[in-house]
This record gives C-alpha cells, sequence and structure tokens, in this order.
C-alpha cells in the first residue's frame, strides 16, 4: 500500500480522484490500496489526531483485503476502525445520548452505507458505528471480528459469516446490537 500526505485541499481531492465526503480529511483506496490523507496543518488537527486518523485508514487497507471485503457494512468498517485507532471519545458518548432523547438514532440498516450520509450526521454515525462493534464484542465475544475476517476469507460473506458463528439469525444479531443503543 501507499500513503499520501497532501499539500493542501486542492491535492487532496486531485489525488482522490473521485468522490470524498465533504467531512473527509483522509480516504482510502483499492486496486491499489492506498491511503490519501490532509496534512495535519491542511486539517487542522493535531500530530496525534492524524495518527489516530492514519491507524483508523490502515483498518480500512486491512479490510479491503478480506475476501468478500464487498459485503462488509459501513457501521462494521467505520467501528473497527475507530475502535482500533482509540478514537471514541466522551463527545461521541453525548452524541449518541443526545440523538437517544431525540428519537434520532441511525438503525442498523442505515447505517450499511456511508453514502447517504451528510457532514451534519457524520459524527454521530462515526459514533454509533463504533458502538455497534462494541455491541457484537458484548454479545459475541471480543474476537468475534477476528471470527468474521477468518469465515469470509473461506468464502462466506459478512451476514453469513456471523450468522455461522453466533447460531442466531440476522433479526436476531440485529436487535441485540440495537439493543446497546436504545
Amino acid at each position: 500500500y501507499s500513503i499520501y500526505i497532501t499539500k493542501d485541499l486542492q491535492d487532496f481531492y486531485k489525488k482522490a480522484r473521485g468522490p470524498v465526503p465533504e467531512w473527509g480529511i483522509a480516504i482510502t483506496k483499492k486496486n491499489p490500496n492506498m491511503i490519501i490523507m490532509q496534512s495535519p496543518r491542511t486539517a487542522r488537527i493535531s500530530f496525534n489526531k492524524f495518527i489516530q486518523i492514519l491507524i483508523h485508514e490502515l483498518n480500512h487497507i486491512y479490510l479491503n483485503n478480506v475476501l468478500n471485503t464487498y459485503s462488509f457494512p459501513s457501521w462494521f468498517k467505520e467501528g473497527m476502525a475507530m475502535s482500533e485507532a482509540g478514537e471514541f471519545s466522551i463527545n461521541h458518548q453525548i452524541l449518541i445520548s443526545a440523538a437517544k432523547w431525540k428519537r434520532q438514532l441511525f438503525s442498523v440498516d442505515e447505517l450499511n452505507n456511508f453514502n447517504q450520509i451528510n457532514k451534519n450526521s457524520s459524527q454521530l454515525a462515526y459514533a454509533e458505528s463504533y458502538a455497534m462493534f462494541n455491541a457484537l464484542q458484548f454479545y459475541y465475544g471480543n474476537n468475534i471480528y477476528k471470527d468474521i475476517i477468518q469465515q469470509m476469507n473461506q468464502g462466506n460473506k459478512f451476514w453469513e459469516s456471523l450468522v455461522l458463528i453466533t447460531g442466531d439469525d440476522k433479526n436476531k444479531i440485529k436487535d441485540n446490537i440495537e439493543k446497546i443503543l436504545m
């Protein structure tokens, strides 16, 4: 894989060659695997936050190389990347709590694909994705994501793998994930 740290916003969009979410500081591409990142100065972030984002994107590179990677829901990819990068904070907890009281939480199905998420909802989507990823670990063990990846590398798709590993049907798994948020 390659990592490009761009000199300015124009360079970032030029190297990204394609759609970039309006909130995006970094983007991961596949075929070939590459990470394109704004510099900490351009993105106006600390060096520590830059490292967190890099770790987040490296997780995407890893998941992009799993067999049947297309079947991963966005909430799983983003939740795992946030977990591994240590990005979840009290601010994310507050976002989830506020959305819960306003009855504005996303469902598991709504977070299957982040393409429909706008800038105003993006932080909540990431926060919930982290919570959903952790819910899988709570209900099915800390190594559930390793088991899913192993099953997928044997030819199964994401939900097939999860059902096979847990013994629960897809609706029961979704209910368990959403229970954590409710």
